[in-house]
């Protein structure tokens, strides 16, 4: 026989079949006819805070309303915790990258330390409110992104 005809499928190792099943598990649909699944309103949340530097404690009160109105049998997250679990269980790490207000740059690697855009000359950080003595820099613009542990790994010692 000719070895090209011959396609024998390999099962995946451990490892890869614990993330399929968690993936798997992860993709399945809110509630019954739901298009939304368990794994993406987590990542919209996740995606909320950081767009909107929403705090954790409004993101659980929105979470218990999406809960209360959907129907009994959901598997929405119940709070803001239990949906960065989910992303991290898969082995995605959230990074947040600060970026042009108007999408002009990422201020990443080389461009990390600058203060304006090197393109339209915006800020990246709101002012200083009123006259404290220690202030937190609040960037105008975030994105989120979402990679495995890996390449995470490799991103961050660059």
């Amino acid at each position: 026989m000719d070895n090209e005809d011959e396609y024998v499928e390999e099962s995946p190792n451990a490892e890869a079949q614990r993330f399929y099943d968690m993936l798997a598990t992860s993709n399945e649909p809110i509630y019954d006819g739901a298009t939304e699944s368990k794994l993406s309103i987590a990542i919209r949340l996740l995606a909320a805070r950081t767009n909107w530097h929403t705090p954790e404690k409004c993101l659980d009160h929105f979470i218990k309303l999406l809960v209360d109105v959907a129907p009994k049998d959901n598997c929405i997250p119940k709070y803001y915790y239990e949906a960065k679990k989910i992303v991290s269980s898969l082995g995605l790490k959230a990074q947040k990258i600060d970026c042009c207000e108007v999408g002009c740059m990422l201020y990443y690697k080389d461009d990390n330390h600058l203060t304006k855009c090197k393109f339209c000359h915006l800020p990246r950080y709101f002012p200083p409110k009123g006259d404290k003595g220690r202030y937190k820099q609040i960037p105008r613009k975030r994105m989120l992104i979402c990679q495995s542990s890996k390449d995470y790994k490799d991103c961050m010692h660059q």
